[in-house]
């Protein structure tokens, strides 16, 4: 379960950290490393990725925990696509952006209910 929730504040913090980072626009001076960020719009899908691989090591093969550890992983992974609506409402200018983070909001905590009664239901507890 740790090892879950550290992913879970990886993933948060990731998604946080970049989304509040300034989006480069072609009218804007160069920011080179002067805020400690370079910017590169190809470091946050690397990041994601390397992620996205080490919960899939995670789950591994299928045995009889399987599905627990699946639930376990799913629902601090929809707590982080939460936490990036979140922010998307707050800060971006699209409303198409803005409409799609209330549905992903929506859905997400209508899947963590799902999954937790779930947990529940087969495991004994929601945790």
């Amino acid at each position: 379960m740790r090892l879950v929730t550290a992913f879970a504040l990886m993933l948060a913090a990731l998604l946080v950290t970049s989304a509040a980072r300034p989006v480069s626009r072609a009218d804007d001076p160069p920011k080179g490393k002067a805020d400690g960020h370079d910017h590169k719009a190809g470091d946050v899908p690397k990041n994601v990725k390397a992620m996205n691989d080490k919960m899939v090591k995670y789950l591994g093969h299928k045995d009889a925990d399987y599905e627990k550890r699946f639930i376990d992983l799913m629902i601090p992974h929809h707590e982080g696509a939460i936490l990036s609506a979140k922010h998307a409402l707050e800060h971006s200018n699209r409303p198409e952006l803005k409409e799609m983070a209330k549905k992903a909001i929506e859905d997400q905590e209508k899947e963590i209910e799902k999954l937790k009664k779930w947990r529940k239901e087969w495991y004994g507890s929601e945790k």
